[in-house]
């Protein structure tokens, strides 16, 4: 053996001598034959080659002695640091033999020197973020170590180390408390990011939202653009398990967004982005940064355990969600839900009832009764009056509103809408009251209206063919007619007026209703006789009456396009009819009414023209017609 050394001696010497670049793992005999590893060892350590020596130990999985021997050869050698060699190409087949010996060492026994081995070996292997996290780690555990961090290149965080390792041992809160103040010693964004990430799984949902946007908009006077530095979802920074334990799954939020990123909902996480962003909660910028990263992380794959969450942030059904909102009193947000639902999938039994809750929830009752009518008038013959608004609003939401309804009622028998919501509410929760109210309803809209008849079908107890009315005054009849008239039923309404001139036909109010009645059935000849009535009880005269004069006819409609029909509808018959210049003067005095002074004067002029002898007054009409016109 030791006649072999002199000529070993020299070749060790040539290849260290190269840069360090070729590391001799294996010595040869003068005749080519490999030496066996214990002389290979021995010979390394007696020639005082601290790298020829580490190698060897690490071929035997010995990362911890090895340790010692690489740091002596870092510290000989600074060419070692500044142009590391390369193990792949010098080791060949050997490397992932080494390789995985080490990384069982590491496994078996997490200590600074393994850290250390482990560092420099996947270093030189050309891995260097993987090599960068073991160094760091060295140097944590050492606490302190000059070489590790000289050989990573960069000041290191010990706290953010810290929060690594309290991390991978699971202790969330310990890791926050360490990135925080990893934050304040060396902030960046990855440090920031791992503290979102903390802040979420630790359940601080509001903060980790503000932290987020922070990474959305690092510089507030610069533009976004790009993918903002928010950790992707194969970042070891998420704690996947904390997170949905404690992520609220309803609130649209940045904070779920990532959650269904990470999970691999990355279409639900777009249509959150779209509802924040319609809701003026993330600015177009924002948006487009967050929907980058959401594509991002697409591209990257879900959370590697994103399989045992899916179904916690699959999307939950659109109207359970409303119910949700309704129920927290969010009702800006269900009201965007339901425009979104309206949108995507038009209108449905399910969109009504749902718009009826809310806007019953908001004290808008009108509003609530036609979507409540709309509800009733889609569902089937056999369906129930289902779900309850109680189930949707909660018990003391529809308390209140069978309170307030009633006191409407009291206030205003005629209004047919508080009627109508108090029907529906009382059939869901089985009162008593509800067999009066649902027959005077039929009285007041007719029962041959679905939204009536849907009802009256529902309580077969009620009588299909409700008395004419139960009315007993004139003044009854005609806020019957009224009540009516608002909701559409002009042939009813005109009929209850007309009952109420026959019980007294010098009421307060009729003969504007009677005129409006008939204007509303295309009876023009009997509405242009109750107009002329009108004017002659006008107390006033002249260009006075001109100026102030108004039947109240457009200002009973409830929806003005409805008007706007029956006021086509009578212009056109009075093109066809030129011989009756009565009606020509009240579509004349209508359309000043409507504001249109200037498509009234030929049906004043007209009616000058036609009648025989006109009015004296409606040459005062004309000549307002014409001054507002101008």
């Amino acid at each position: 053996m030791m006649r072999l050394l002199p000529r070993l001696i020299p070749i060790a010497r040539a290849v260290a001598c190269a840069a360090c670049l070729a590391i001799p793992v294996c010595l040869t005999r003068a005749d080519g034959v490999e030496l066996p590893w214990s002389e290979r060892f021995r010979v390394s350590l007696a020639e005082g080659r601290p790298l020829d020596t580490a190698m060897a130990l690490l071929e035997k999985g010995q990362a911890q002695a090895a340790s010692r021997f690489l740091r002596r050869a870092l510290e000989q050698d600074p060419a070692l640091i500044s142009s590391p060699p390369g193990l792949r190409s010098i080791l060949g087949v050997r490397w992932q033999p080494v390789a995985t010996k080490i990384a069982d060492e590491l496994k078996r026994f997490p200590t600074a020197d393994s850290y250390f081995t482990y560092g420099v070996f996947r270093l030189w292997s050309g891995e260097r973020e993987e090599a960068v996290n073991s160094l760091r780690m060295a140097d944590l555990l050492a606490g302190g170590d000059a070489l590790a961090l000289k050989l990573v290149g960069e000041d290191v965080s010990r706290s953010f180390l810290r929060a690594k390792e309290s991390l991978s041992a699971r202790r969330c809160h310990a890791a926050l408390a360490d990135i925080a103040a990893a934050l304040s010693e060396k902030p960046s964004p990855e440090i920031r990011g791992a503290y979102a990430a903390l802040l979420l799984a630790c359940g601080y949902n509001e903060s980790a939202g503000h932290e987020f946007r922070a990474l959305l908009r690092p510089d507030p006077t610069a533009p976004i653009s790009g993918v903002p530095p928010i950790p992707d979802t194969q970042s070891p920074w998420w704690a996947l398990d904390a997170i949905m334990g404690s992520l609220n799954t309803v609130e649209p939020s940045l904070a779920l967004i990532i959650g269904n990123a990470l999970a691999g909902q990355s279409e639900n996480a777009g249509n959150i982005a779209n509802e924040l962003f319609e809701s003026k909660k993330l600015t177009r910028d924002e948006y487009d940064a967050m929907s980058a990263w959401i594509a991002h992380c697409a591209s990257l794959g879900p959370h590697p355990k994103a399989a045992e969450y899916a179904h916690v942030l699959g999307p939950p059904p659109a109207y359970e969600r409303v119910a949700t909102m309704l129920r927290q009193k969010d009702f800006d947000g269900a009201a965007r839900m339901l425009s979104r639902l309206r949108t995507a999938e038009g209108e449905t039994p399910d969109l009504y009832i749902y718009t009826a809750a809310l806007m019953l929830a908001r004290e808008k009752d009108g509003e609530a009764a036609q979507a409540l009518g709309l509800w009733v008038s889609a569902l089937g013959d056999e369906a129930q009056l289902a779900p309850s608004l109680a189930s949707l609003v909660g018990d003391d939401a529809v308390a209140a509103a069978e309170s307030r309804l009633s006191g409407k009622l009291a206030a205003r028998p005629e209004d047919f809408e508080a009627r109508y919501a108090l029907v529906v509410l009382g059939m869901q929760l089985s009162r008593d009251y509800v067999r009066e109210h649902l027959d005077n309803l039929a009285v007041m809209l007719g029962n041959d209206k679905p939204a009536v008849a849907k009802l009256l079908a529902r309580m077969p107890a009620i009588s299909e063919n409700p008395p004419e009315t139960n009315a007993e005054s004139a003044e009854d009849l005609l806020r019957l007619g009224d009540a009516a008239f608002a909701n559409g039923s002009f042939e009813l309404a005109n009929k209850r007026y007309l009952q109420a001139g026959q019980r007294n036909e010098n009421l307060g109010g009729l003969t504007a209703a009677l005129l409006r009645g008939a204007f509303a059935i295309g009876d023009y000849p009997a509405a242009a006789k109750y107009a002329l009535k009108l004017l002659d009880n006008a107390k006033i005269t002249g260009v006075e009456k001109a100026r102030t004069f108004s039947s109240g006819t457009l200002d009973a409609y409830r929806l003005k396009k409805d008007f706007d029909t029956h006021l086509g509808a009578l212009s056109t018959w009075c093109d066809e009819h030129a011989v009756s210049p009565e009606p020509w003067l009240l579509c004349g005095l209508l359309l000043i009414e409507a504001g249109k002074p200037a498509n009234a004067i030929p049906y004043l002029s007209g009616y000058q023209k036609i009648a025989f002898p006109p009015r004296a007054d409606a040459s005062f009409f004309l000549a307002h017609a014409q001054r507002e016109a101008r």
